[in-house]
């Protein structure tokens, strides 16, 4: 009994020292896109300060803000990045004055408002389950308040943006949803593999969909940070388990991968919009998801099948069956449809309104 208490005292100690990143060797504030006017607004985007930018393998947020870049620089705006929680990098940058901050780091909203209190602040909540209130973690509505002092905020999906209009004013809220310029090679061959891709954790369900495959004609490796600790036990016990659950992979070896199996399926409990089910398009994967996990893909394109909470060899079978469009048709759809271009238009569009970009 005492020793769980220590324990938990002892973690609540290292979270702390943690959010005030005094010890965190992620630290970057540093101009990344060089103005090309003399009249060029200042933007400053926000990071959550925990993954290098950018990122070498994991890091859906981290990839977002890397590939986003370049659409900023398109439009003029002269880009500083700010992807640190240590107090030296902050103290820095507020020194400089900004036109607008575009901020990732939900969490941080109440440090930026504070840190610039008379600066435009547009939020993007990347938090997973924004869309399913009734699965927030208890510390969420405190996030939430946070984001009340910013004075847009991106929802990623419809379903986001109709749970944020409780809670906002709806004219603060803005949908945009992700995209990708992510370029794998296209799948060419029938693989008879699925990959299910993304952190193995409890939100996700790898370890349910592994039960309810495991003895099946189905093949289904799991990539990705595993931090289950169902799955790490099942490891421990049998170590060949780890050709199923093969861990990280980076961006280098994603590019070759994707291309080696014919599906990608994601079921999870809850995702914003989920910026894997764009890059397996790009590789012409047909896509299998939970409606939970769906975020902003169209159900109506024959290579998205929602798939029951806890499908079964025979549904995944079939789904996969079903679909008609060729992987060269799902690439060029992904390719025209989901490049940051189009998708961050909206966002774009904000940016230089509320900036009073000329």
């Amino acid at each position: 009994m005492l020793k769980n208490f220590l324990r938990r005292i002892r973690s609540k100690i290292v979270r702390l020292i943690n959010s005030g990143g005094h010890f965190s060797t992620i630290r970057t504030f540093s101009k990344v896109v060089v103005a090309k006017s003399l009249n060029a607004k200042k933007l400053l985007i926000i990071a959550p300060g925990e993954i290098q930018i950018p990122s070498l393998g994991w890091g859906a947020v981290e990839t977002i803000i890397s590939e986003t870049l370049v659409t900023y620089e398109v439009e003029g705006f002269e880009v500083w990045l700010l992807n640190s929680k240590h107090p030296n990098d902050w103290r820095e940058a507020s020194k400089l004055d900004f036109d607008v901050i575009l901020n990732h780091a939900d969490s941080l909203s109440g440090r930026i408002r504070n840190t610039w209190p008379k600066t435009k602040i547009v939020v993007v909540s990347h938090y997973g389950l924004a869309a399913f209130p009734s699965l927030w973690d208890k510390g969420y509505k405190k996030i939430l308040n946070d984001m009340k002092k910013c004075d847009y905020i991106v929802c990623l999906s419809v379903q986001i943006f109709e749970v944020f209009k409780l809670y906002f004013e709806e004219s603060k809220l803005i949908i945009s949803s992700n995209g990708t310029s992510f370029l794998p090679q296209i799948k060419t061959e029938p693989q008879d593999r699925i990959l299910c891709l993304g952190k193995v954790e409890v939100r996700k369900k790898q370890f349910e969909l592994w039960k309810a495959t495991q003895n099946s004609e189905i093949e289904i490796i799991f990539a990705g940070p595993i931090v289950d600790e169902r799955v790490l036990s099942e490891i421990r016990k049998a170590p060949a388990l780890s050709e199923v659950f093969i861990g990280p992979l980076s961006r280098e070896k994603l590019i070759i991968e994707f291309g080696n199996y014919d599906a990608l399926i994601l079921p999870s409990l809850g995702e914003a919009d989920a910026l894997v089910l764009y890059e397996a398009q790009m590789a012409g994967l047909t896509i299998l998801v939970s409606s939970s996990g769906i975020g902003a893909q169209n159900p109506n394109l024959d290579w998205i099948h929602v798939i029951t909470d806890n499908p079964n060899p025979l549904e995944i079978d079939r789904l996969i069956n079903s679909t008609i469009s060729s992987p060269k048709e799902i690439a060029e759809h992904a390719s025209k449809n989901y490049n940051w271009t189009i998708r961050n238009k909206q966002v774009i569009k904000l940016l230089k309104r509320i900036s009073n970009y000329e």
